[in-house]
């Protein structure tokens, strides 16, 4: 099995960081892009993701680690792909939460809160 994992600090307490990750609406839908991964000589099909939220300091750690089942000659190149594609990501959210700002729309993403839900 392959997978990717990767980093980001974020100069936030740990509460606050996964507090924005669970209200943030369009963040998770990059992995969605993310579930399967075809190129000429690979195929990478999500297997599963860990997310983890680790004090660091006065920060927090936030690492996300995806399996793939992977078939093919160019695996190495298709998760790199995925690997840069996740950084990006990673350090989209941390300028989020360490700017406050959730309507930012760099790298072409636009974040929106979530309402509240009252039921």
């Amino acid at each position: 099995m392959a997978h990717i994992e990767e980093s980001v600090e974020v100069r936030k307490p740990v509460g606050a960081v996964y507090k924005e990750w669970a209200e943030l609406e369009e963040f998770p839908r990059f992995l969605e892009g993310l579930k399967e991964i075809g190129l000429p000589d690979a195929h990478l099909r999500w297997r599963a993701e860990v997310l983890t939220f680790a004090p660091r300091g006065s920060g927090t750690r936030v690492t996300l680690r995806i399996d793939y089942d992977a078939v093919g000659s160019d695996i190495d190149d298709a998760l790199q792909l995925v690997a840069r594609r996740v950084q990006r990501d990673l350090e989209l959210f941390r300028t989020v939460v360490e700017d406050g700002s959730p309507g930012s729309s760099a790298w072409g993403w636009f974040f929106t809160k979530r309402e509240p839900s009252h039921a």
